[in-house]
């Protein structure tokens, strides 16, 4: 996917809207049981990490599918180990972990 693919999808951005991975169910349990102790939000989403945010309207979703989905495709299944645990500063008194 290119920049220029990239720039167009996030142009006309909204935040009620995400692109993200979202882990198999067989491994939710051991992220939920961080996320019961440490996330007041655990209700409102499933386990994921977010890649672009804020992302398009729902209304654009049928045409991005075809752009977004071949290059999705393309990956191989991968393995993602947590090896450190830190967070970012994005304004007054709001962090992310």
């Amino acid at each position: 996917m290119s920049y220029d693919t990239i720039e167009s999808m996030t142009s006309s951005k909204t935040h009620k809207s995400a692109l993200v991975l979202i882990p198999q169910e067989t491994i939710w349990e051991s992220i939920q049981a961080i996320r019961r102790k440490h996330d007041r939000q655990i209700r409102r989403w499933m386990p994921h990490i977010t890649l672009i945010y804020p992302f398009r309207p729902r209304e654009e979703f049928a045409r991005l599918i075809p752009e977004i989905a071949p290059v999705c495709e393309g990956i191989e299944p991968f393995t993602v180990e947590l090896a450190e645990v830190n967070y970012f500063h994005h304004g007054r008194n709001h962090f992310t972990l």
